[in-house]
């Protein structure tokens, strides 16, 4: 619903801009003289904005660096899921091997401690899988909070009173867009150590302290 009322919006406002009507009270172009000279820079002032947040996360060095680690985290945790599959396959074989030789009151305890080594390995990397995808979402959120202020700001350069995800808009102008302007922002103003080689331990997720 808040889609389709955000589409609404933004419909009415490119409508109101191509029959010329509402520029100069939905948006207008704003010159500031540069301190540093004479030289002027024109800011385009809009009560809405659109950012990929995506692109935001994924372009960013802050949100780069915990994307890669969660990367190479998954792919650790399925090279380890590969190995002791094939572990488990090749100590079935034997078990099924020795099957042949031995009565059934020693092959079935044998066979029902397999069975209990199998769900317990299962169970384990279940949860080393429900850690990872929770601590992927814990640093998502920390990420987009960490990125607030900077949001703030942009709005406030613009004067504008919304930012809209570019994902769910019918129609909108590549002016109003700042996607990378708060990349660039993000860069500049949040630190965050890239520390993502060697074996990943299980807190390997997590962020570390922030410093301006």
């Amino acid at each position: 619903m808040r889609a389709t009322c955000v589409r609404g919006i933004l419909f009415v406002v490119t409508c109101a801009l191509f029959l010329g009507a509402g520029q100069d009270v939905l948006a207008q172009e704003l010159v500031i003289a540069d301190p540093t000279g004479d030289a002027k820079t024109s800011v385009y002032l809009s009560p809405i904005l659109t950012l990929s947040p995506e692109e935001v996360y994924s372009g960013s060095n802050f949100g780069g660096t915990i994307k890669r680690r969660a990367e190479a985290f998954a792919t650790q945790l399925a090279q380890e899921n590969d190995r002791l599959e094939a572990n488990l396959v090749q100590e079935e074989k034997k078990l099924t091997e020795l099957r042949k030789t031995m009565t059934a009151d020693l092959f079935v305890p044998m066979a029902a401690a397999f069975d209990q080594k199998v769900e317990r390995i299962r169970n384990a990397q279940e949860e080393k899988n429900r850690q990872l995808t929770q601590k992927v979402e814990t640093n998502r959120k920390y990420f987009f909070n960490a990125i607030l202020p900077i949001l703030a700001e942009i709005m406030t350069k613009y004067t504008a009173d919304l930012i809209v995800d570019k994902s769910v808009v019918f129609a909108s102008f590549d002016r109003i867009d700042v996607t990378d302007e708060v990349i660039t922002l993000i860069d500049q103003m949040l630190s965050l150590v890239p520390d993502i080689s060697g074996p990943l331990a299980p807190n390997a997720l997590d962020v570390p302290n922030q410093g301006n």
